[in-house]
């Protein structure tokens, strides 16, 4: 017997799919708000190295893409997690 639970299953599975789609949407929002924080901090450090002359400006725009790539590849780890 038992024929009546795989409906109640089939029935979840559109809800779940669901789901996964909402929080896979949410993780991709939290990151890319993230990214605009981490840059607006970024630029914000820059114009202060600027301003007291701490580093020339060609080792601030290293400095900067080396961060830029950091950050870059951190969410592009965390989509990949999010994926799995």
């Amino acid at each position: 017997g038992g024929g009546g639970g795989g409906a109640a299953v089939a029935q979840r599975i559109p809800e779940r799919a669901r789901w996964v789609e909402e929080l896979g949407a949410a993780l991709e929002a939290a990151e890319e708000a993230r990214r605009g924080e981490v840059e607006s901090a970024l630029v914000e450090m820059v114009s202060g190295m600027v301003a007291v002359a701490a580093l020339s400006e060609g080792e601030i725009e290293r400095l900067l893409e080396k961060e830029a790539l950091a950050l870059n590849t951190s969410i592009l780890q965390n989509r990949r997690a999010y994926a799995d």
